[in-house]
């Protein structure tokens, strides 16, 4: 449990046990605090080809039901644990979409429709801008075509320390691997998105 000495922890486990309850207000607000990061985090973890087939709006819909299904079977831990048993789920929930789509492939037209480029560029200058201000349009499109490229320790690495906003110590407990070595991580992964993405 978590400490109740902690202010900052006090509200959201009101608003965590309140959703516990089926409070469907409480719910929508729970998940809403992270849904501009969890968009990203999902396009940032699909390819291009499985953009096409799964929009990310059909995988965080079930990735929230899967999170609604089990809450109420959860002990609440604090806010930290809460975000990375959350983001476990969604990466379950791509693999397992990628494993379903890819028993055969066919060429798309083009990516998913109607993707909020804008807040898509707010949340992707966490990743690559180092300000951390917002991208351009056509950058986010450059920005997940070089993750396409990149080994998944990589992305997940990069994702969970700048764009979900992680401690080293969080994402290396997240990652199952030391502190050193995820920093160490992050570095090789960060040299490699400057290079794939021809750093001005």
């Amino acid at each position: 449990m978590i400490d109740s000495k902690d202010p900052d922890e006090g509200p959201f486990m009101a608003l965590f046990e309140a959703a516990q309850t089926g409070d469907t207000s409480a719910q929508d607000a729970l998940l809403k605090m992270y849904l501009p990061e969890l968009q990203g985090y999902v396009r940032l973890h699909t390819n291009r080809a499985l953009r096409a087939r799964e929009s990310t709006t059909d995988i965080l819909q079930s990735t929230c039901r899967e999170v609604l299904s089990h809450l109420d079977r959860c002990e609440f831990r604090g806010q930290a644990k809460f975000r990375s048993w959350l983001y476990t789920i969604t990466l379950n929930k791509i693999r397992q979409k990628g494993r379903h789509h890819f028993a055969e492939m066919r060429r798309p037209d083009m990516e998913e429709g109607g993707a909020d480029l804008s807040r898509l560029a707010d949340v992707y200058g966490k990743v690559a801008s180092p300000s951390g201000a917002a991208i351009h349009s056509e950058q986010v499109e450059r920005l997940e075509a070089a993750f396409d490229q990149m080994r998944p320790e990589w992305r997940e690495v990069i994702t969970l320390s700048r764009l979900v906003g992680m401690s080293m110590d969080e994402v290396a407990d997240q990652m199952g691997r030391s502190k050193d070595a995820t920093r160490s991580l992050l570095g090789r992964a960060l040299v490699e998105l400057s290079k794939l993405l021809g750093a001005d």
